[in-house]
């Protein structure tokens, strides 16, 4: 299975000197995460470089997960990667953890994510 990505248009700023473009995404997790997360392709939208990714805005059924974007090399725009964590709250004081593999995150189904590239 694979991230489902829904974009508000091709980018939503304009050329910002020295930097690229910004462009807001909306990511649907699939009901099985691989070891090492998902496969982010941003190609449609940045064809030479993303710089790097964040949530903008989470879904109320996030599940107390938290996720990352993960820069391919030379930001290669294919094969970026997005990571889920989570915390096992009845351990005091654990670190996150990446989420194990085969975990179902379906439930978040809307996070909101923005993008920096070119």
């Amino acid at each position: 299975m694979s991230l489902t990505i829904t974009t508000t248009g091709s980018r939503v700023s304009g050329q910002i000197a020295g930097y690229g473009f910004f462009a807001i995404a909306q990511i649907a997790w699939d009901n099985s995460y691989p070891t090492g997360g998902e496969t982010c392709d941003l190609s449609g939208i940045f064809p030479n470089e993303v710089f790097g990714g964040m949530v903008f805005a989470d879904t109320l059924n996030d599940g107390g997960y938290k996720c990352s974007y993960v820069l391919a090399g030379s930001g290669a725009p294919a094969t970026g990667v997005i990571q889920a964590y989570w915390v096992d709250t009845t351990v005091d004081g654990a670190a996150m953890a990446q989420v194990v593999n085969t975990t179902d995150l379906s439930a978040m189904n809307g996070q909101t994510w923005l993008f920096g590239g070119r």
